[in-house]
């Protein structure tokens, strides 16, 4: 995953999150934020010279942003919000 660490350093990349997980047969989750399609897909093909991703086995879900429908939308505070309650109680998240 340095990989993506390096290359960001030469060129934006829309990568929030990427994580190895299981789960929906999966094993890894990748968030990232585009303006269109061609950018989700020159990140595929980014990946996928890479060598550590089969971009073939790769699913897409695709959320607007600029739906008018929102429900709950990601941003850095509600993780801080999330982390300060599970500290208060005593968990650590």
């Amino acid at each position: 995953m340095n990989v993506i660490k390096q290359t960001s350093k030469m060129m934006p990349i829309p990568v929030v999150m990427l994580e190895r997980g299981m789960g929906i047969e999966s094993d890894g989750l990748i968030i990232s934020y585009h303006e269109n399609y061609a950018s989700l897909t020159q990140l595929h093909e980014l990946l996928g010279k890479q060598g550590f991703l089969d971009v073939d086995r790769m699913r897409s879900f695709l959320v607007s942003l600029q739906d008018v429908v929102r429900f709950v939308q990601l941003t850095f505070s509600l993780i801080a919000d999330y982390v300060s309650r599970m500290e208060e109680r005593g968990v650590r998240p």
